[in-house]
């Protein structure tokens, strides 16, 4: 199994660096629950549709590395990073992500980010998140605009697990 579960987040996390948010959406159970400080928590096919919009928002200048990969039969877990413009203000962003994982069915069931959200809000909104992005309440406003982005973007001509 740990083979099953190492070839299963390598190909997550191939997909998610050549942008193919098909391919990640294939590692998921679907009943997959995932948690970051950005999203906060998302389940099933939100999971898939966040990706996809980061995937297809990120664009071409969205560079992801990985590294660290590790599996057994029931938990994972994976280092990866993420260079990419934010916003409209095009900051460059350098976030570096651990990740867990738990499976079921050979597939992923819980995904976990983790990443210092102070750290990505100065990069990512500059003089607001330097200021604030230290706060539990910043980040709860900023997890409750991230989900509205996102059901707003699934409301649009967008497949989930498509690109």
């Amino acid at each position: 199994m740990n083979e099953q579960h190492l070839a299963l987040v390598k190909k997550f996390y191939s997909s998610f660096a050549h942008h193919d948010a098909k391919g990640m959406a294939e590692c998921y159970h679907d009943q997959v629950e995932f948690s970051d400080p950005a999203f906060g928590k998302l389940r099933g096919q939100e999971v898939s549709l966040m990706w996809q919009m980061l995937v297809e928002k990120g664009g071409e200048d969205l560079v992801v590395i990985y590294s660290n990969i590790q599996a057994d039969g029931q938990h994972g877990s994976a280092y990866w990073e993420a260079i990419y413009n934010f916003s409209k203000q095009q900051r460059k962003v350098h976030n570096q992500v651990v990740a867990h994982f738990e499976f079921q069915d050979g597939l992923i069931r819980k995904h976990t980010d983790t990443f210092d959200f102070w750290r990505w809000a100065r990069m990512a909104l500059g003089p607001m998140g330097l200021a604030f992005g230290w706060s539990h309440f910043f980040r709860g406003k900023f997890q409750k605009q991230a989900r509205e982005i996102l059901k707003k973007y699934s409301l649009g001509p967008h497949t989930p697990g498509t690109s």
